[in-house]
Order: structure tokens, then C-alpha cells, then sequence
């Protein structure tokens, strides 16, 4: 059992202090301040705060990584996208991200060619269905394909040629997997494109 003492716990509408945060058997408890701690690791926090995880919707990586494209060689000025880049970069990267308090995210693509969007999404099942997926550091729940159908009109920064017409059997042919979501479709209903859900 561990202890958290003189920390200002964070909540969704109160600050609280004058009260533990005792993690047993892995649950995390507040309780009544006790002075009688021997028998228990305590750490005290020295009045700092104490927050929830945070669950990251959107990202797409940091650190010379980006989903969509795998890692950037500053040598050579290009992305390597292998499957062994993959296997070393999204650990990396899910280790980074638990430093900053997320403990749980989604990462997302930009528009790019179907062949390319497929690879990534089945390096990231690959990834979040191994044992390694929250051991090393935050959980990934899943992928967003995002930018694939914007209207090519509104597309921003996304590459144009690679904007699809929003249709479910583009979506399909991408991934099945049902940890996939479809980001900005609403985007492409507002633009006047319906897609069958």
C-alpha cells in the first residue's frame, strides 16, 4: 500500500486537501489524514497536485513520429515507415505521452494514399492487441482516420489528391477494425456528402 500525503487533489469541481490518496492492490482511495504511517510507503507530495489521467482524443505523434508517415530521418530528410519503425516508435512514443499525464489516446492519420493508410492501421492493431499496449506507458484504444474524406475544398493542410468521396466502402477498405473511427465525417455531411452508417 502506498500513502500520497499533502497533495491538492484535483476533482472535476473542487480542489481537495487535508485528506490521503492511498493506492491498495491497485485501486486509489481518499482517506482521513493519519499520522500513524510507519507500516505504509508514504510519499509527500509537498502541496503538489495531484490530476486524473487524461484520455488524449487526438494525436498524431511527437518526436520525429507521426502515424501516418512513421519516423523522420533528419540525415536523409524522409520518414521511414517500416514495419520494424512502427514496432520501435509507437512504444516510444506511448512512453512519451504517459510523461505528460495521458493515460489513454487515439492516435490519427492525415489524408495520404489508401495503401499507406491501411499499413499504419494494421501496425497500430498489431500493437494494441499485444501484450505491450499499456505496459509501455499509456493505453492506445484506438485510431482516428482523419482527413481521408474532407471536402477537397475545405481540406487545409491535408493533401488534396489523397481527399476520398465519403463512402463507407472506402472507410471498409481501409480497416475493419472496429477500433477504427472515422474522424471529420461530419465535416463531409455538412458539405452536402452523405455517408451510410
Amino acid at each position: 500500500m502506498t500513502r500520497l500525503i499533502n497533495g491538492k487533489i484535483c476533482v472535476r469541481d473542487k480542489l481537495i486537501t487535508g485528506q490521503d490518496l492511498v493506492v491498495r492492490q491497485g485501486r486509489v482511495f481518499l482517506e482521513e489524514r493519519r499520522s500513524d504511517t510507519k507500516d505504509e510507503k508514504t510519499i509527500d507530495l509537498n502541496g503538489s497536485y495531484i490530476l486524473p489521467g487524461f484520455v488524449e482524443l487526438h494525436t498524431h505523434g511527437a518526436s520525429l513520429f507521426e502515424f501516418t508517415a512513421g519516423r523522420y530521418d533528419l540525415q536523409t530528410k524522409s520518414f521511414q515507415s517500416s514495419e520494424g519503425t512502427y514496432e520501435k516508435e509507437l512504444p516510444n512514443y506511448v512512453h512519451m505521452r504517459t510523461s505528460t499525464g495521458v493515460t489513454s489516446l487515439y492516435l490519427g492519420t492525415w489524408a495520404a494514399p489508401v495503401k499507406q493508410l491501411k499499413f499504419c492501421f494494421e501496425q497500430l492493431k498489431k500493437y494494441m492487441d499485444s501484450d505491450r499496449n499499456g505496459r509501455d506507458g499509456c493505453v492506445i484504444k484506438g485510431g482516428l482516420l482523419e482527413g481521408t474524406f474532407l471536402n477537397p475544398g475545405m481540406c487545409g493542410a491535408m493533401n488534396p489528391q489523397y481527399i476520398l468521396p465519403p463512402e463507407i466502402e472506402k472507410f471498409d477498405e481501409i480497416s475493419e477494425e472496429p477500433r477504427l473511427k472515422a474522424g471529420h465525417l461530419c465535416k463531409a455531411r455538412i458539405r452536402g456528402h452523405a455517408i451510410p452508417l
